[in-house]
Order: C-alpha cells, then structure tokens, then sequence
C-alpha cells in the first residue's frame, strides 16, 4: 500500500505556490487560503492505473478557508439584518413593547425558547395553524376590559413581509430581555447596577447560562444591608441553592441592622403569632429560634387555602394565628381546642374562637404584591416559563450550572433568622411554601390564661382516655400494623447514612446496600458507604475516583457499576467500576455523550444507560455497555425525552417509569426490548412523578416516591404485568425525592436518602410486604414474615395472640369482645 500527498499555501494577495506544512502560520489575519494534503491508502485499482497513467499529485489535495474574522463578520451582518428588520420570525413584547429578532439566533443562547420554538411549529404543522397574526395590546383591568390597539408603527412588518411569530412575556423586563437579545447577536452585554437581580431573573427564565452565571457572581459578591432581601427573592424564583445559603448567611450575621435599617423586610407577608405556653415548658423551648422553628414546621404542616402558594401565604397573613402549646410540644390554634378543655374557658380563647376560626379561602382574590392591572397583547401567544423547572441552580458553585432537576431538592420550609426586638417579642425570617415570610411572634403574658391552662380538667382527661381493644381491631390494616409494631415493643430507628444525600447510585451486592456519591446541596460527593442487611450497620468503603452525583448504577456479576452524572461543574460521561473482592474502582470506557439525570438498568450481562440531560438539552439517546468488549453501543433512542427517571429490567424489558422533559414530569412508561431492539409505551402511572425509585419484588414493579414538580412524595404504584393497569401501594413514612431503591435476597425492598421537600435524608425505611407497609424501625425481618406465615397455618393460635395483645395492652376486655375482634382473621402475608 502506498500514501500520496502534498502540500501548499496561498496567501490571501500573493498568488504563488508554495511548498509548506498545512500546519503553518497565517500571513492574513482575515483570510488563509491553505491546499492541504489527505492522507489515504491507494486502492488496488489505484495501484494497477500506476504502471499506465502517471500520477498527479494534486489530484488528493483538498482547499481549506479558514476565516479569523467570519464569526464576528456574520454577528454583525446579523444584527444589521435585526436594526433593518430584515429576514426577522419573531416578535416578543415585554411590557408591551417590541422586540423583533430571528428564532435561530435567540434559540442558539436559550434552551428555552429553543424548545419553545420547536414545540410551536411542531404544533402549526401538526394543525395547520400558527401565530403570525399582528397582535393588539389590551391592558386588563380590575374594572374593565377595553382594548387598546397597537400603533400601526409599533408593528410595521419587515421589509421582506415575511410571516412572523408574535410572543408576549409578561414575566420579562423590557430593558432585561432586550439585553439578553442584544447579547446573543453582538456578545456584548451592558445594564444599570441597579438591574442585575432582574437580568439575573429574566436569564434564569429563558435560561442564558452564560449570563446567569455573571449575575449570580456578581450578586454573591455585592451583597448589602439593603439588597440583601431582594437577592434573597430572585436567588429563590431562580431556585439557586448557593446564593441561597450564601444570601441566608449574610442575613443571619446581619439581621439586626436588616430590621432596622432597612424596609425590605417589613415589604414582605408578616404572619402574626400569639403562643400560650404551658408554666411547665421547658425554658430552652421558650427560646426564639425554638419557636420560629416550631411555627414554621406548624404552618407547613396545615392543609393549603390554595394551590398558588402567595394565596396560602396571604390567608395566613390575614389574622393574628393564638396558638397552645401542648403537653407534647404540638401547637394546637386555639380555634380547635375543645370548649370543655381546662384552657378554652379562659374568655381570650372564647373571644378568638368568636371573632378568628379558620382562614378563608382567596382563591378569587388578588394575591400580596401583584398589580390590578395585567397587560396582554391579543393575538400573541404568552410565553410562560417556570422558573422552578427552567431555571438552574448553581447547587454547587456559582460557575457551575445543572439542569433543571433539583426541582425535586426546592426548599418548601427553611428557617433562615431570628431577632428579639424586647422581652417574649420575636421577628424571625423563614421561607413557607418556597416564598419569603415573617414570622411575628409574641408569647401572651395574659394572667387568666395561666391559671386557667393550670387546672386540671375532668373532662380533659377524658376526652384522652384509650379507645377499646375492639374498636382497635375493626379493619384489617389496623390490625396488621398493630402486629408489626408489638413484635418488638424496644424498637428502635434503622441506622442512618453517615451522610444526608440524594440522586445517589445504590444497589443490593453480597448481602450489602451500596450506597455511591450522590448530592448533599453544598456539593457533589464521591463518599461510599455499605449497609450490612443482616448486621443492620453501615460502614465507609473507597471513595469513587471522582466526584459524582445526578447518575445512576447497576451491577453485573460481582461488580457495581457507577455511570454518568455531574461531578458539580460538568455533566460526565465517564464509568467508574468497584470490585466487591478488591474493594478497588477502576476507569472503564466512557460513553459516547456527557449526561447527568441518567437512569441505569442491567440485563442479560448488558449495562444500559437511558436517557439524561446534556448541557441543558434533555436526551433521548440511549447506550449499552459490554463488560467483556468494554465497549459501549447506541440503542434506539427513547419516544420521549426525559431525565430523572427511574429504570430498571423486568421481564427481560427496560422500563424508564416517569421523568421530565424540562417543562413538565411525566407519567408516561416506556420499555426497550432487547428481542425487538425497540421501545414502546406501558399503561400511565396515577401521578407524575420525576426522581423516584424503581424496584421489582415477585414479578410486581414498584414505582415509589419521587417529585410531581409541587412537593415530595410519599406515594407508591404498583404494576402486576406489563399490558396491566397501575395501582396504589403502601406509603412511605417520609416524602422522598431523588431516591433510590434496592431489593434485597428476601424481596424486602430498601429505600435509601433522599430530599423530603425540607431536608436531605441519611435515613432509609424498608417494606417486606405490602400488607404490613413501611417501616424505618429496627425487626428481623425474616422472622417476622415466617411468624406471620405459621398464624396462616395453624388458625387456633389467633386467640392466643389475641391474649398476648391484650395482656400487652393492658385493657380489660371481656371474652364476648374477644370474640368479636377474633372475628378478623389474623392477615397473612
């Protein structure tokens, strides 16, 4: 075989021949006309044409223009064809003024509106139909609904009277979107200080990476007394964890001189608290982040007025809230209590039971903050973007930014600080339902109260008295979890992870949980930790080669495969391996695409990787791995893009339950089947749900926890065959987003970490079966389900368990009512 080839240079204004290297110096700094060889192996033919014709060299040479001064040359002449109006799709409005443009350029800056414009003309194509009517403007009013029509100059159309896409951006500033605009075609951006935390917000909604980072730099760095809370409100719309923490952190050093010295805290909603404590209360309770916090997980805890959070937090802003603190440490509102209860007496309770009750529902009423004027260009179609699934958020460093999955990890509930302004009078600041609030407290000092919570009651104590035995035993669900938990009276809480985490990988190995990496807010984490099933306790292994979380992984053999993620700057496509013999990780072949977000599933030796989200692009493609080739392959891609779902094998498929797709989760299940190399849709789950755990115990696939894009889940779905429909199962003890599931030996499965909507959980809980649920307390659990299993067999020994129960309990119940309770078979397993 032999190579031919040659080699040349022409500079821009010399047109003779040189002989040089390809790889030579520019003599132009605009333009390099270069003949560079190829290098190929000459055929058989090839080689025959030798001995007839000679052999030109030039014949193999190619022509390469490079330009240095192209790429600047094609932004002008584009921002030039924008100031002419010519070749311009689109017309956004924000604050009804015209921003005119053309998509490809916006789309090339912002995945959203990149997604926004497919989706558009997927949408006209499908029907016919598209938004290119010229829009009026039509301000809407509290008292009106007249329409003012846009000046015809406003809207003169391009001078090519091409058809174009009108938009309307209600959320958006003008002089922000039109910033980011001017951006994308010059690279160039330039704004008033005072405008940062708006561009900061405007960026995070369309998503402009490049300048929310800036922003966010230069608010973290900038921060003062009297920014400080509206920072704070546009770090929590962007959903940007650090800035949070950061924000947070100068608020608490300084939120005295916050209250005093500025009148941004006093802007936001304030909810009014009188607490009455009982004269026995401890005096390290009576402190105020003590009460601040125990307000806060009160307020969080009582049912919504209405699904928009501002409405809710309107509703409790709306009345002084007099709380009691019980016996337990509970705060009960004084509206609940009972009238024959010793502290419902006393006539300031009487009075707010009068005058207080329940807040009312404003559903139909204008939430704090907002306008009564809206305006709304007719005829153009209104972007609305949520931030909370659009937005990044700088989790682990301002420079670095991940998709939008850590909506799973938003913040419902934080305590952020608190202030004693005199004695028993506290301002604190929290978030509730992810929006800024104050906290008024007060402790009443009324001198009727504290007598009248002194006495004790007889129809107080009454009304605690214990219910019967009997009534105990009524249904059998009742029954069974009173079972489980008198099989061990001195239970005690499983064994937590030495660290809080979430989207780790994890699986069942030897006997062992393995837990790897995984996200904890401030970074991502490359720790390893196995729990020993057996001895119920948790020890450290190697740590992985590399930071990793947002991924997923499997096992084949007797080895633990962690594939994909994000380290807290980057998506990675990198594969680590851990050899349970060695307890070594190695480096195996990478994928052929960086994504985080992955699911993972084994099947048949074959590793595969589903799904994922690459620089903010949520991926369809799918790949497999060979551990023998250690090569990895292309699948046919998914029906639907979507990242954070959860993937397992089962019955010889792939299934990836649920996910996101970047603006919505999903509840649509997809399987791959090897057999037929092709993918295809199963029954929809009940709910929508992103980040939650697979598992598959007696050909039955679990789908639990997760995050519907609202708030955490504790729900459960069960399905029996793959052409069957989804139903309920048991409920997790804690809402779990971002978790992952494991399924032991003896078809007990485990569920580990997690975000509950509040915090990051060390925790796990386990269900050995359906009927006796979840628990996260220490049982064996083996001899449990045999126990269970032996009171199947031999039905004479319901009575003597029945006995047991009631000699435990201590309750005087007569044999007619044994016979009653015995009437409800001891449930089986």
């Amino acid at each position: 075989m032999m190579n031919s080839g040659h080699s040349s240079k022409v500079g821009k204004n010399n047109g003779s021949t040189e002989d040089r290297s390809s790889g030579s110096k520019k003599d132009n700094d605009d333009v390099v006309i270069t003949v560079v060889k190829r290098s190929r192996s000459l055929t058989a033919r090839d080689i025959e044409n030798l001995t007839s014709e000679p052999v030109d060299p030039r014949e193999d040479c190619i022509l390469t223009l490079r330009s240095a001064s192209q790429k600047d040359s094609m932004l002008n002449r584009l921002n030039t064809f924008r100031r002419n109006r010519e070749l311009c799709d689109v017309v956004f409005f924000a604050q009804e003024k015209e921003i005119i443009a053309h998509k490809v350029v916006l789309a090339a800056i912002s995945p959203a509106l990149f997604d926004l414009f497919v989706r558009d003309d997927q949408e006209s194509i499908t029907t016919g139909s598209s938004n290119i009517t010229p829009p009026d403007v039509a301000p809407v009013k509290a008292s009106s609904l007249s329409l003012t029509i846009v000046p015809s100059a406003m809207l003169s159309p391009p001078a090519k009277n091409r058809p174009l896409a009108y938009y309307e951006c209600p959320e958006a500033d003008f002089e922000c979107f039109s910033a980011l605009v001017d951006f994308a075609y010059t690279s160039r951006l330039e704004i008033n200080i005072k405008k940062v935390g708006e561009l900061y917000r405007t960026s995070c909604l369309f998503q402009v990476i490049q300048v929310m980072k800036a922003c966010a730099q230069f608010l973290a760095e900038n921060l003062i007394i009297s920014n400080c809370i509206s920072v704070r409100k546009q770090a929590s719309f962007c959903n940007d964890f650090l800035l949070m923490d950061r924000v947070d952190s100068f608020i608490k050093e300084n939120f005295k001189s916050v209250i005093n010295e500025t009148s941004e805290l006093s802007q936001l909603p304030c909810i009014k608290i009188q607490l009455i404590i009982r004269p026995d209360e401890p005096i390290q309770m009576r402190t105020g982040p003590s009460l601040a916090k125990r307000l806060l997980a009160y307020f969080q805890s009582q049912p919504k007025t209405s699904d928009r959070p501002e409405l809710t937090i309107e509703s409790l802003a709306k009345k002084t809230h007099l709380l009691y603190v019980e016996e337990d440490g509970s705060l009960e509102d004084c509206a609940e209590l009972d009238d024959k209860s010793s502290a419902a007496s006393c006539d300031i309770i009487k009075d707010y039971k009068k005058t207080q009750g329940r807040p009312t529902s404003l559903s139909d009423s204008v939430p704090l903050g907002s306008s009564l004027t809206q305006h709304h260009v007719v005829g153009a179609t209104p972007v609305c973007l949520n931030a909370n699934r659009t937005a990044f958020s700088s989790d682990e460093s301002l420079n670095s930014l991940t998709s939008a999955s850590e909506g799973g990890e938003e913040v419902e509930s934080k305590f952020i600080a608190v202030h004693d302004t005199s004695e028993h009078f506290w301002i604190a600041l929290c978030v509730l339902h992810k929006r800024l609030v104050n906290l008024s407290i007060q402790i009443t000092e009324n001198d009727e109260v504290t007598r009248c919570i002194s006495r004790t009651s007889a129809a107080q104590v009454a009304s605690k008295s214990p219910t019967s035995f009997a009534s105990n035993f009524q249904n059998e669900a009742a029954r069974l979890s009173w079972v489980a938990n008198t099989f061990d009276d001195d239970r005690t809480l499983l064994p937590t992870m030495h660290d809080a985490r979430c989207a780790v990988g994890a699986a069942y190995l030897n006997g062992k949980i393995i837990v790897c990496g995984g996200y904890d807010r401030g970074e991502c984490l490359k720790s390893v930790e196995e729990y020993d099933v057996s001895k119920e306790v948790w020890r450290t292994l190697p740590d992985m080669l590399t930071e990793r979380g947002r991924f997923d992984c499997a096992v084949v053999g007797n080895t633990l495969y962690a594939v994909a993620g994000s380290n807290g700057n980057n998506d990675l496509k990198s594969v680590e391996c851990f050899n349970m013999e060695t307890k070594k990780w190695r480096m195996v072949k990478a994928l052929q695409r960086s994504r985080s977000h992955n699911g993972c599933a084994s099947l048949d030796g074959l590793i595969y990787c589903i799904g994922g989200c690459s620089d903010q692009v949520v991926l369809r493609d799918s790949e497999r791995y060979s551990p023998v080739t250690n090569e990895w392959t292309p699948i046919p891609p998914l029906q639907t893009a979507r990242f954070q779902a959860g993937c397992c094998s089962w019955r010889g498929l792939i299934v990836a339950c649920g996910g996101c797709d970047r603006w919505h989760c999903l509840d649509s299940v997809e399987v791959y089947d090897p057999k037929l190399d092709q993918w295809k849709n199963l029954a929809r789950m009940k709910t929508p749900r992103r980040g939650c755990a697979v598992a598959v115990v007696d050909g039955s696939l679990y789908v639990i926890g997760g995050h519907d894009g609202t708030e955490s889940l504790t729900s459960v779905e069960v399905l029996d065959s793959p052409s069957g429909q989804w139903r309920s199962g048991p409920s997790l003890c804690v809402p779990r987003g971002n978790t992952r599931a494991v399924v032991t030996d003896d078809n007990v499965i485990y569920v580990v970490g997690g975000f509950s909507g509040t915090h990051f959980l060390p925790t796990i809980e386990l269900m050995a079966t359906e009927k006796l649920g979840w628990r996260d307390w220490n049982s064996d659990v083996k001899d449990l389900r045999s126990g269970m299993l032996a009171d199947e067999r031999e039905r004479d020994d319901d009575v003597e368990v029945q006995n047991c129960f009631t000699a435990d309990c201590g309750a005087d119940v007569s044999s007619e009512n044994s016979k009653v309770a015995g009437l409800v078979p001891v449930p089986t397993l």
